[in-house]
């Protein structure tokens, strides 16, 4: 009530009455009922946990994201490839199925961070995650990978690639030097 500058007058009689007014995207008496009437502890978490979601989803107020550009995409790239592209092979060699659970959730992480502040396409990796093939969860990583790779393209970037750690250093010194001025 209070989100949609209200608050209740009528009574807990009436609570849905006043509800129904504000044109919510759900009917919370539908859902409060079934949870009132749920018989069992799964049942009530459940129900909690729907009214939680649809009310949050709710609440949000809409980010107006920025386009996506050079200057607010540049480094995502290499950063998620620097940090977890050699470690999915790793994990799978291992047959370490957390760390490959883990990495494949980091990029996951990182692509909905972005996705929330830039517009870029946001999709699912872990849906594709197989603890029995870790293998196959390096695909997955690789093809997201594939997948970021052409939101650099939609504004004209490639990925840095560095021959050596010197060649690296060397950049990146400069790049701090260049912002320092």
């Amino acid at each position: 009530m209070l989100y949609n500058g209200r608050y209740f007058r009528k009574g807990t009689k009436r609570t849905f009455d006043e509800l129904r007014q504000l044109d919510l995207p759900f009917d919370p008496e539908v859902i409060i009922t079934d949870i009132i009437r749920a018989e069992t502890v799964e049942k009530i978490r459940s129900g909690l946990t729907e009214l939680l979601v649809l009310t949050n989803e709710y609440l949000k107020i809409p980010k107006q994201k920025a386009l996506s550009a050079a200057a607010n995409l540049g480094g995502t790239y290499e950063e998620m490839y620097s940090n977890w592209k050699n470690k999915m092979a790793e994990a799978a060699d291992r047959d370490d199925r957390y760390s490959s659970f883990m990495n494949l959730l980091s990029l996951q992480e990182m692509i909905h961070e972005i996705a929330e502040e830039i517009e870029v396409d946001d999709f699912e990796i872990m849906d594709k995650f197989d603890p029995q093939d870790l293998e196959n969860n390096v695909s997955v990583f690789d093809k997201a990978m594939s997948n970021y790779l052409a939101e650099y393209e939609k504004v004209g970037m490639r990925p840095k690639r560095y021959g050596s750690v010197e060649e690296f250093e060397k950049d990146y010194w400069k790049a701090v030097q260049n912002n320092g001025k």
